[in-house]
């Protein structure tokens, strides 16, 4: 605990206070003891995002009751998810990509790693994941190359984690693991592709959108980054339903949600979900 709050102290000393990442969501129900609250996260963040708001975060764990993530940050729960990452009944990357695309991500694996699938280690990592899955990771390494402070198995969410922990705080996700697993297993090959060609297709482009999305994120402008972010990676349908599930866990008790800034902003994220469900959601200052 003592090296949290160290690092705490000095992260606030480089970052503005100005950045918004914490949310008060009142439902305005004569039912609900006390509010809970929404922490906006990214895939690409770092533990020092959260610095300004690091006392309005440690305040928040001391009152509400549970912490739930979209899908639960616990290792059982991800081990579960990762099985979803890989194609199954024997296939192959290579065998559900076109030979264009399949030299494609041999040619951007190659730029970020030094490696392609004709390498043995490189096939055993990649080989077998689903195109969806294999977006993720160029994503990661693509980033990863251009600064070289992101470690991804230091992330944001779970340096959160460890807080939520820290504080003996319960943790579940909005999306059963299995349910989680599920939907990705059915996700169509055509939506997959999608995502998979606006990495390989265009891999600056594709930088300069992970950059514009986490410059958005740090500086709270949900509204602007998740109309994209929706559109690209999660679909409209799947941005609405969070709001609802929000709803019902805030009914049940006070929570602390930590959910994707991509989902929260904009025509179909969450916010705009729970405030025409009745709810009030504010920053905190």
């Amino acid at each position: 605990m003592r090296k949290i709050i160290l690092l705490s102290m000095l992260l606030l000393a480089t970052f503005s206070a100005r950045a918004q990442f914490l949310y008060r969501l009142d439902l305005n129900k004569s039912t609900q003891k006390a509010p809970s609250y929404i922490l906006a996260s990214h895939k690409m963040g770092n533990p020092k995002d959260i610095a300004p708001q690091w006392a309005a975060i440690q305040k928040v764990l001391g009152e509400v009751k549970d912490a739930v993530w979209d899908f639960s940050p616990l290792s059982d729960s991800l081990r579960v998810v990762d099985k979803s990452f890989y194609l199954q009944n024997g296939k192959t990357l290579k065998d559900v990509l076109s030979a264009d695309d399949y030299a494609k991500v041999n040619t951007v694996l190659r730029k970020y790693t030094g490696y392609d699938m004709t390498d043995a280690r490189t096939y055993a990592r990649y080989g077998r994941m689903t195109p969806h899955a294999m977006a993720e990771n160029l994503d990661q390494l693509i980033y990863q190359k251009a600064h070289p402070d992101y470690n991804p198995h230091d992330s944001l969410n779970a340096y959160v984690l460890a807080m939520v922990q820290e504080a003996k705080l319960p943790v579940e996700g909005i999306w059963m693991s299995f349910k989680l697993a599920w939907r990705w297993n059915n996700e169509s090959m055509e939506k997959q592709l999608g995502e998979l060609h606006d990495v390989i297709n265009d891999d600056k482009a594709r930088l300069k959108f992970l950059e514009w999305s986490l410059d958005g994120y740090r500086k709270g402008l949900l509204d602007e980054t998740t109309t994209e972010t929706a559109s690209m990676a999660c679909g409209h349908k799947f941005c609405k339903r969070p709001g609802e599930w929000v709803f019902i866990y805030a009914e049940k008790q006070p929570t602390l949600f930590v959910l994707d800034a991509g989902e929260l902003g904009g025509d179909w994220g969450v916010f705009k979900k729970l405030r025409e469900l009745g709810a009030t959601v504010t920053p905190v200052q």
